[in-house]
């Protein structure tokens, strides 16, 4: 491991925010359990499966429960409605420039405002994409971010507090603009300096202009107050939310009886096993994911290298049985390749790779591996082979669904004959194991997407290939390559729709990833306390100026 004495100190800086973070929440959600609220009006209080890491939009280790919060206190030039289309926020109009090629001229609303009551003007926008494109600053909480405003060609022109024209290197259609521009804008006055890290007093401090904002004096993160000026709010609601209590309860058990008691608005997250109890007094919202599951192999190893090992392992999973003994057998869909579940890049004729575990065994020995001492174990070249399975240890159902998918894993390829030691590491381990030393050999993982499009390019892109990447299973394809530039430069959308399956069936026949499933999430809400409620997947908390407060 490779750290040195000012990363020690970041570590340690960060370590103390955290710690106190989630201190202070934790605490919120034993008073709220303890001591009922008196005299609130409007109040919303709601369950979480987990503590928050930071309060700042992008450098947290990617999970749902910030992307909520972040949700709630920052806003966007354009966001993605439920249908996954580019929609104005922050932004009044978006207009190709007569005068100049592939710019675009950005208007802001009139009367938009920090949560600090001081004005955003169209020079924060101009500073939150440099600080974005600043290789200092660690977008693990956004992951496609760097990559959209990577292309930006220039710096983006400031013309006055309401207008900025922003230039791309390549010609884009308005739609595909606004999905590269949907992006938290930050405040220059606060940060300061284009850079922002976790470490950084922002991330427990932070001045956004979302729909909520964080109040002083109460536990950091578990209350929020509304942002009286915000640019969506809807009149016509007389019951509207007004403030916010996020309290969160890792313990499955105990998250589940809390809500049970009746006294909580909304549970964001219903274990698989609960539905049942919690649907007969409460109603049930699903909602998709946006997500898929995967192991990941590492292109560095020789053995993984070889195609015919790949499919192998792949055709040792039963994923029907998989999904049926971890969730439930229609809380996932099995998937064959990287996009969302809908995209319109998704080949229907590529399926997943059936369950033979014979023809699995016939590959491994095609490619040379055998079993020469009668163990039931392969060895190549006579070494005994044993792969190192890496997964994120999290508490909760999600967790022991994660745990018990890598048991059932690791059994499926030693009855194949390939011996597989598994390794649980927490987030910030996992995500340094996997992104700077590539010390695995396979890896348990999920990818999420954060905007409509849901382009892979991070993913899989030979340049994604360095420290802190996405590709850091070191995949490279000139094939692959080729396909993400035309898919990023296609201008016509039918043709970029053709490239995107060719990039489907492509990375389905090299299989970097055992693609798995995209799972089902559910929430719940009390309908006596709160009702109008709907999702958006990719803003979860988008509507809530339109959710009504019965008491």
């Amino acid at each position: 491991m490779r750290v040195g004495k000012s990363s020690l100190a970041a570590n340690d800086a960060q370590e103390k925010i955290m710690n106190t973070i989630s201190r202070l929440i934790l605490i919120a959600g034993i008073l709220l359990v303890g001591f009922p609220l008196e005299g609130q009006q409007r109040t919303f209080q709601y369950l979480e499966n987990r503590l928050v890491e930071t309060f700042d939009p992008l450098t947290y280790d990617p999970n749902p429960v910030n992307d909520r919060l972040s949700s709630l206190l920052y806003a966007s030039l354009f966001t993605v409605d439920e249908y996954s289309q580019p929609v104005l926020d922050m932004a009044e109009k978006i207009e190709p420039d007569p005068k100049r090629a592939k710019t675009f001229v950005i208007t802001l609303r009139k009367g938009l405002k920090w949560s600090d009551g001081s004005p955003v003007s169209s020079e924060d926008v101009v500073f939150t994409i440099s600080l974005i494109r600043n290789k200092e600053t660690n977008c693990s909480g956004n992951p496609p971010l760097r990559y959209f405003l990577s292309q930006v060609a220039e710096k983006p022109q400031y013309i006055d507090p309401l207008r900025l024209g922003i230039t791309f290197d390549r010609k884009l259609t308005t739609k595909e603009a606004m999905i590269r521009l949907t992006f938290p804008v930050l405040p220059k006055k606060v940060l300061k300096e284009p850079v922002l890290k976790r470490n950084s007093p922002f991330a427990a401090e932070p001045v956004g202009s979302g729909a909520f904002h964080i109040a002083p004096g109460f536990a950091v993160g578990a209350h929020l107050l509304r942002s009286p000026s915000y640019h969506r709010f809807d009149i016509s609601n007389t019951r509207f939310v007004e403030d916010i209590q996020m309290v969160g309860f890792p313990d499955d058990v105990s998250r589940v009886q809390s809500f049970k008691s009746g006294r909580y608005h909304l549970l964001v997250d219903v274990p698989w096993e609960s539905l049942p109890q919690i649907g007969a007094t409460f109603k049930i919202l699903p909602y998709e994911s946006l997500s898929f599951h995967y192991i990941a192999f590492n292109f560095r190893s020789a053995l993984l290298k070889r195609p015919e090992v790949r499919k192998a392992l792949s055709m040792a999973i039963d994923r029907k049985r998989l999904i049926g003994s971890v969730y439930t057998a229609t809380a996932a869909e099995l998937v064959s390749g990287p996009f969302p579940s809908g995209s319109p890049y998704i080949d229907a004729s590529v399926m997943p790779d059936p369950y033979d575990p014979n023809g699995a065994k016939a590959l491994l020995a095609k490619a040379g591996l055998m079993d020469s001492n009668g163990d039931g174990l392969l060895e190549i070249s006579g070494q005994p082979i044993n792969l190192r399975l890496l997964y994120l240890e999290l508490q909760g159902s999600e967790g022991n669904a994660i745990r018990s998918a890598c048991e059932f894993i690791e059994g499926q390829f030693r009855a194949v004959g390939i011996k597989v030691t598994l390794s649980r590491y927490p987030s910030s381990v996992f995500s340094r194991k996997l992104k700077d030393d590539h010390d695995f050999d396979l890896a348990f993982n999920q990818w999420r997407f954060t905007d409509g499009e849901g382009d892979p390019t991070t993913l899989f892109s030979t340049i994604e290939t360095g420290l802190e990447s996405y590709n850091y299973i070191g995949y490279s394809n000139p094939k692959t390559d080729e396909l993400f530039r035309k898919f990023k430069t296609a201008g016509d959308p039918d043709i970029r729709k053709q490239v995107g399956k060719k990039i489907h069936a492509l990375l389905a026949e090299e299989r970097p990833y055992i693609f798995l499933w995209s799972l089902k999430f559910n929430s719940a809400f009390n309908p006596k306390l709160v009702t109008n409620i709907s999702i958006n997947p990719f803003a979860y908390f988008d509507s809530i100026m339109k959710w009504v407060i019965k008491k």
